[in-house]
């Protein structure tokens, strides 16, 4: 009789969660630095007028909340695109053995992959408005004008008045006694299932790759099927059975495509150069 520690162990979890920690640090470190040095630029480079000018302290905290909100919305895409990086670090035959090889389940791999991919990310890029943050405070010492308006705090502020009583839950709650508020929440928990699961199946450039299947299936069908469901979503809004059933067919798409996920990731052959996962 199989225990819980064979099917599932914390421990393992979290040493497969460090082992990925180390063996992507040069990916996160990429992509922690690169996204710093973006963000800055285009804020440096907004602010131009501003330093040079005769921008007031006003003006100069309208482009910081300009570039914040930017920023938010590109958190926002990552979160939904981050899970087609789940199988990212497999398409190297060496790490690929070294992974699979170690001791732990196939649950507890898909689990700190997934993690690596999806919660590591998006830490990742949160750390990075800090250091963009930081960079834009040096020049404001620098260069001045005198105060400072902090990137980071901005952003914060923005992602908390959608998640406040006054941005979206607010918003949709007075529909439906907040049935809505699912259906409006499901569509990208959705499409970030719809990713992992071309993540799973795609070794390389699964994001692109399931991107462009999506717009092909869209332009195959004329956009009749995107038509089709916002028109059942529009008329869901009226009725409280109509969003409940809304809710439970994406709730059903969601769990297949993290089942499929699952199944395809349990298959995957230690293969190099290889697209296709299958």
């Amino acid at each position: 009789m199989e225990t819980m520690d064979n099917v599932f162990s914390v421990k393992r979890l979290w040493l497969l969660l460090r082992w990925g920690a180390v063996a992507n640090w040069k990916r996160y470190a990429t992509f922690f630095f690169g996204t710093a040095l973006v963000v800055f630029l285009i804020l440096e480079f907004s602010m131009f007028d501003v330093r040079y000018g005769s921008g007031s302290g006003r003006l100069m905290a309208n482009k910081v909340d300009a570039v914040a909100g930017s920023f938010m919305f590109f958190w926002g895409a990552l979160a939904v695109l981050c899970p087609s990086f789940i199988c990212s670090s497999l398409r190297d035959k060496r790490q690929a053995t070294a992974f699979f090889s170690l001791p732990a389940t196939l649950a507890e791999k898909f689990i700190a992959n997934y993690a690596c991919a999806t919660a590591g990310l998006l830490a990742t890029a949160l750390a990075s408005l800090l250091l963009a943050d930081g960079l834009h405070f040096v020049a404001c010492l620098a260069f001045g004008p005198h105060g400072f308006h902090s990137l980071f705090a901005s952003a914060m502020g923005k992602m908390g008045w959608w998640l406040s009583g006054d941005g979206l839950f607010s918003a949709a709650a007075k529909e439906n006694g907040g049935i809505l508020v699912a259906v409006v929440l499901l569509h990208p928990l959705l499409a970030h299932a719809y990713f992992l699961l071309c993540g799973a199946l795609f070794l390389r450039r699964a994001w692109l790759v399931g991107t462009l299947l999506l717009l092909s299936l869209a332009f195959m069908f004329g956009g009749a099927g995107p038509r089709l469901w916002f028109d059942a979503v529009r008329c869901a809004e009226g009725s409280v059975a109509a969003s409940a059933g809304v809710a439970a067919l994406m709730l059903a798409l969601v769990a297949a495509f993290y089942l499929l996920a699952y199944r395809v990731f349990c298959r995957t052959q230690i293969v190099g150069r290889k697209w296709v996962n299958l």
